[in-house]
């Protein structure tokens, strides 16, 4: 981490589209207990709203489902990137500042945490595995 940046710690969301496939994967490693990376930039929001947004509706017939992630970080992450302040002295860098963006970057782990879906709305729940 750079020396005066922002640490990352708390709770952000995002809001996806993900196949069957996709969500089947996730249930799996929720019952194996295996971990997960991300493999590539994943924009989350602190807003929990900003991101049901981006979720938006399943349709039923549709290949693809809604679903509403929680990235939660127990611990300071060295892996994600406060975007609403870089620094002390750095302002916000998202080009969307009202979204109150964490970056989380690729090869971040996680452990799913659980997956529900109650009236159609599926909810992922990661723990980032800090890396030391």
């Amino acid at each position: 981490m750079q020396k005066g940046s922002v640490p990352v710690k708390g709770r952000s969301y995002r809001g996806v589209k993900i196949t069957t496939a996709d969500l089947r994967a996730y249930r799996w490693a929720l019952k194996s207990k295996a971990v997960i990376s991300t493999k590539t930039f994943c924009s989350t929001s602190v807003d929990r709203h900003v991101a049901e947004r981006f979720a938006g509706a399943s349709h039923p017939h549709a290949d693809k489902q809604s679903v509403l992630i929680i990235f939660n970080f127990s611990q300071i992450c060295n892996t994600a990137i406060d975007l609403r302040r870089l620094s002390h002295d750095l302002p916000c860098l998202s080009e969307y500042e009202n979204e109150a963006e964490i970056l989380v970057l690729p090869l971040s782990i996680f452990q799913v945490k659980s997956t529900e879906e109650n009236s159609g709305k599926i909810v992922i729940e990661l723990e980032n595995i800090p890396m030391q």
